[in-house]
């Protein structure tokens, strides 16, 4: 249900957002109200996108551990990792560097899975993998 907003609540709003921010909601709509109405609408569906995006994260990578400690053992991210671009090595390895770091103790593959990206998971499903 969208808020009453008076007209002055609405022109600090939209300086607030910025005006490039509702943009399109402002061509969309025609109107600043609408345009707002519209913004905290869609930003109300991305927060209920929130937990099932959440879920598929968590099963998606569970599935990626299973598969790969079964093929490369408990320690499977170093040699995975290796054959991904420096850029995802680069990023595993100032995981594990902040790890240790913040631990203090050797880590484990439990560490590591809680402090990979998404973006992480998803660079394993590129084409170039497939052979690997």
């Amino acid at each position: 249900m969208p808020f009453n907003y008076q007209p002055s609540e609405l022109l600090r709003l939209r300086d607030t957002l910025s005006e490039p921010r509702l943009s399109r909601y402002l061509k969309l709509t025609g109107s600043l109200r609408n345009a707002i109405e519209y913004y905290e609408w869609n930003s109300a569906l991305g927060a209920s996108l929130q937990v099932p995006l959440q879920s598929f994260e968590i099963a998606l990578r569970n599935t990626f551990i299973r598969q790969l400690a079964n093929a490369f053992g408990p320690h499977w991210y170093t040699p995975v990792t290796a054959m991904m671009d420096t850029h995802w090595q680069d990023q595993l390895d100032k995981t594990i560097g902040k790890l240790t770091k913040l631990k203090r103790l050797p880590i484990c593959e439990a560490d590591v899975v809680a402090n990979a990206t998404f973006g992480y998971w998803v660079a394993l499903l590129a084409r170039k993998h497939d052979q690997q």
